[in-house]
Parts: structure tokens; sequence; C-alpha cells
């Protein structure tokens, strides 16, 4: 496989042309950093569901734009997901996870109402791969239990929330200010040269440590883009009411 990127972009395909302005953006002002973009990175001939979730655990920073769509629409976005909180978790790949709050508002996804419909469809798409005559590879099978844990810890962690009805937030203002977003972190992670498992914010005995403030996403306390952010963290243990 070729050498691992830094950032990788995970969407639903309904986002596409604002993760393709934010691909565009990133390259412009930040062309040292290289980006998994499927539209870009996959080549003719490969294939693409083994190549894209390798990209996802091996990645520096994992970028998951939300949706509706994403969590419901196709199964390839939360398997995305799926496979860099487990890579992030287990130390091996990813470092940071990162949401962005496109078409998804951190205050309606932790609505117990919306976490039961994901719940459900999940569980129809778990009960259809079961029933299938053609087994599904193992990486790419409906987990709902893995795809509940990696979100918890989305809802739980600070990201960029897109305001449609400020004039200011118009979609190729916010790619601009999330590319600035992501540099940051990514600056932070090579200033720091900390551990995956420390950038991660991993609760595991070796991070006793460290205060949750030093812990959670201290790469944004600095930056010149936080103005521009909405805080999606709360304080305490979130927990999804999904069961």
């Amino acid at each position: 496989m070729s050498k691992p990127y830094d950032i990788f972009l995970s969407h639903s395909g309904a986002q596409k042309d604002f993760v393709e302005q934010l691909f565009t953006e990133l390259k412009r002002q930040y062309g040292h950093y290289s980006v998994f973009f499927d539209k870009d990175s996959i080549k003719h001939g490969e294939q693409i569901s083994p190549n894209i979730l390798e990209h996802a655990k091996t990645c520096k920073l994992a970028v998951a734009v939300l949706s509706e769509e994403y969590l419901t629409r196709r199964k390839p976005p939360m398997l995305e997901l799926a496979a860099s909180y487990t890579a992030s978790k287990n130390g091996k790949g990813v470092p940071c996870l990162l949401p962005v709050f496109l078409d998804l508002k951190p205050e309606h996804a932790k609505s117990s109402e919306k976490q039961k419909i994901w719940k459900i469809t999940w569980e129809e798409w778990k009960r259809n791969e079961t029933m299938s005559d053609r087994p599904e590879p193992r990486t790419n099978r409906v987990e709902p239990t893995v795809w509940r844990e990696a979100l918890v810890k989305l809802l739980d962690t600070r990201g960029p929330v897109y305001k449609p009805d400020e004039n200011e937030y118009k979609s190729a203002f916010f790619a601009k200010k999330v590319a600035g977003v992501i540099a940051d972190k990514l600056d932070e992670l090579s200033k720091t040269k900390v551990s995956y498992k420390a950038t991660n914010c991993s609760d595991s005995a070796s991070m006793e440590h460290l205060s949750k403030d030093s812990i959670r996403m201290t790469a944004y306390a600095d930056s010149p883009h936080v103005d521009q952010m909405e805080d999606a963290s709360t304080t305490g243990e979130t927990q999804m009411e999904v069961q």
C-alpha cells in the first residue's frame, strides 16, 4: 500500500460537492499535507472498499463530514468511521478523529428520536447482511455496537458546525475555515509529537496523569480558527441513548 495519508475525508455522496471544496482548499492552502479524497485518490482498476478502509485506519487525522445521509443512506461512511475509530482505540493507526457538523447539528444528533432511527436502520442492514447468500468480507460487515461507540466519540468531540443561516457561512467560506482547523490540528500533532494513543484522548490507565482539558482536542485552544466554531463538546461523559 502507498504511504499513509495525513488527512482522510470521510463523507456521504450527498455531501460530495462540499467535500470537494474542502479537498481543493486543503490542497491550495496546505499542500504540504497529503489528503485522501476518494474521487481523487482511488486509481482506475483499484479495489475501492479495501483501499479506502485501509487508508481510514492509517491516516493521521480522520475527518468525518456528518449528515443524516452519512449515518443512514449507505453503509460505506459508517464502515470508514468504524475503521478509523477502531484503529484509534487500539492505538494502531489514527491519532485523532475530527467531526465536521455539516448537515447535522450536534444537538439534533444527540436527540433520542434521531438515535432510534439510526439504530433501526443499522439493525436492518445487519439483518439483510445476515440473510444474504453472499457473505460480506469481515471488513465490510455492519457492526452496530462499534458504530455506536464511534458516534459517541464524535458527538463528544469539538468540531466545526455549519451555520447556513449566517451569510458569512456560505459553503465555500466554511470549507476554508474547516481546512484551517484541520491544518491547525495537524500542526499541533507535529509540534508535540504526541503518541497515537495520547492524541486520540485515550482513557487508558497510562493517560490518567493528564487532565481532561489537556487531553481533549488541545490544538483548538490556540487556533486562530476557533472563534469560527460552535462548541459541539459537552461537559462530563456523553452517552448516546441508542440501546
